[in-house]
């Protein structure tokens, strides 16, 4: 099935990947073409390769295309709903809930600007509860009913473990989440992807060793896959999010050895690993906290946007946040790895050992702060102490940054709006929840700012 080289390509991050998948589901519309619209499981496989070739375009940053071939999936999944030809076929009738399913949920994780373009060229906004009821349904039928229970699981999963949060812990969403993933690993237990989200989730729950030995299952499981440098990179981000910095080194090392760009300039080819300009910045990072390594850190991070994709929408960030660090000189490069386990949302979990080692390098990469790197340390200060239950101190702190102007770290302005939010929210101050939320709504043009416009969202949804 086309499902199979998308899945692969995501695996393996590779770009030549997704340009093999899309020629797959070329030929597989061009199979439905030739069986003809008489045939209802011609249509749906039509609509859903559409909806997969949509994905692989907009992974690459490719938002025209990826936006049109989503505008031809929803038409060819409505027109099988409204002329209600599935039937009496439970098989049919589970896949079309499948791909109702997926579009409405990654419509509904559109960013601002994309999800505007959608509606005018689609005509609806999606709804991402109505999406996931849908997979729902597909999964609670089990995967003898429908062959897209493993791939609704898939989605269901990320979408508890990987996609932005609004406030609060999400202890319900996590349990869920343990749910999912025991039915999932009882149906497929080799099943790499599976194992990796099982580590995602013993990261969510700040359990890193059982992340660590889930990494290695999900690589030992992937040898028959070429290039699975996705689990590779998930296995060096569970060291990562650990604080184990060594660990972290000599696994990104090594995948970056792996997935080292071609040609005399260094420059990416764009045929590699999609997120290696994102592990090029972990690798420099973490090397910053090893003693006496400071030196090679710094070219480190000054070689990240010679890793850089340029395809893919991740590797952006990666680039924009090297340089950024860089103006802030060595401070700046001393509380990266700090920042990063920050936005990627690693410290709300962390407890015990790990986050004692957080909070005792944090203040050692303080020492010498100043500027923009004295705010970006007083965010993060202030989210150890929400951690710690210092509720008073971290409000202090987190008003102090709200209230700022940096020259360049400009991102730390809403995040601390955003924190003030969730701390107005868990007092019951909704009012005070939504006037902050309107502040960080207000800002734009920072870095991270996707992932802050999804919590955003989400927590506006909290609050109505």
């Amino acid at each position: 099935r086309a499902q199979i080289p998308v899945l692969v390509s995501f695996i393996t991050g590779s770009v030549d990947d997704k340009h093999e998948a899309l020629e797959r589901l070329s030929k597989a519309l061009d199979a439905a073409a030739a069986v003809g619209r008489d045939s209802v499981d011609a249509r749906l496989v039509a609509a859903e390769a559409r909806l997969y070739a949509a994905l692989m375009h907009l992974s690459m940053g490719g938002r025209i295309k990826g936006v049109y071939a989503l505008r031809k999936s929803w038409h060819g999944f409505r027109s099988l709903r409204d002329e209600d030809v599935v039937g009496e076929s439970a098989g049919l009738s589970l896949q079309l809930d499948y791909g109702l399913g997926l579009m409405y949920f990654l419509i509904a994780l559109a960013p601002k600007g994309m999800a505007s373009m959608i509606l005018r060229l689609i005509g609806f906004e999606a709804d991402r509860d109505a999406g996931l009821a849908s997979l729902r349904k597909v999964v609670n039928a089990g995967p003898k009913a429908s062959i897209a229970a493993p791939w609704a699981l898939a989605v269901l999963l990320a979408n508890s473990l990987y996609f932005p949060r609004g406030f609060g812990s999400n202890v319900d969403i996590l349990d869920d989440a343990r749910g999912l993933l025991d039915l999932a690993l009882h149906h497929w237990p080799t099943s790499s992807l599976f194992h990796m989200l099982r580590g995602q989730l013993a990261r969510k729950v700040g359990n890193p060793g059982e992340a660590a030995a889930a990494a290695e299952a999900a690589l030992a499981a992937s040898a028959g896959i070429p290039g699975a440098h996705l689990y590779a990179a998930d296995a060096a981000s569970a060291a990562f999010a650990a604080c184990a910095w060594a660990d972290a080194v000599q696994l990104f090392s090594a995948l970056l050895d792996a997935t080292a760009p071609s040609g005399a300039s260094g420059k990416s080819s764009g045929t590699a690993f999609e997120i290696r300009g994102l592990c090029a910045l972990c690798y420099a990072a973490a090397l910053a906290q090893l003693p006496g390594r400071s030196a090679e850190a710094a070219d480190a991070l000054a070689r990240v946007p010679n890793y850089v994709c340029k395809s893919s929408r991740f590797d952006a960030l990666a680039s924009e946040t090297a340089t950024r660090s860089a103006k802030l000189g060595p401070a700046g490069l001393a509380l990266l790895a700090f920042e990063i386990t920050y936005l990627k949302r690693e410290l709300k979990p962390m407890c015990g050992v790990v986050l004692a080692t957080y909070a005792a390098g944090l203040e050692d990469a303080s020492a010498e702060a100043d500027g923009d790197a004295a705010l970006i340390a007083g965010l993060l200060r202030a989210a150890v102490a929400v951690n710690a239950g210092e509720l008073e101190a971290a409000a202090a702190g987190l008003s102090t940054v709200a209230s700022s102007e940096p020259a360049h770290a400009s991102h730390v302005v809403p995040y601390a709006q955003f924190e003030l939010a969730e701390l107005a929210y868990s007092a019951g101050n909704l009012a005070g929840a939504r006037e902050w939320l309107d502040r960080a709504e207000a800002c734009s043009g920072y870095g991270w700012q996707a992932p802050l416009e999804l919590r955003i969202k989400q927590a506006r949804k909290q609050l109505a």
